[in-house]
């Protein structure tokens, strides 16, 4: 058993075995930096999807109030405009003696 520990201490100890040691270390670290990118690089692209989204709905549910505010004042005009004309035939009538 003491062999087998002699034996691993005496290649750990070796500078190639230190070298594969370091090169492994760094693949890990780079292979940990790029997920993260990754990671960074895909919520950035979901938020702004997000925000794409929430400004077309806001545009949409925006477009439709406004469309309901101006048939609703359209509708005010109207109904006023039909009341004016009732009014004057009114008038008319009254003048007219009818």
């Amino acid at each position: 058993m003491e062999q087998v520990i002699e034996a691993c201490q005496t290649i750990s100890n070796t500078s190639e075995f230190k070298e594969r040691e370091r090169l492994r270390s760094l693949a890990r670290h780079n292979e940990a930096a790029a997920v993260y990118n990754a990671e960074q690089r895909g919520e950035q692209r979901g938020e702004q999807r997000g925000r794409q989204i929430g400004e077309q709905i806001g545009e949409q549910i925006g477009r439709q109030i406004g469309e309901q505010i101006a048939e609703k004042r359209l509708q005010d005009v109207i109904a006023k405009k039909d009341a004016l004309i009732e009014e004057l035939k009114a008038q008319l009538d009254k003048r007219n003696g009818q």
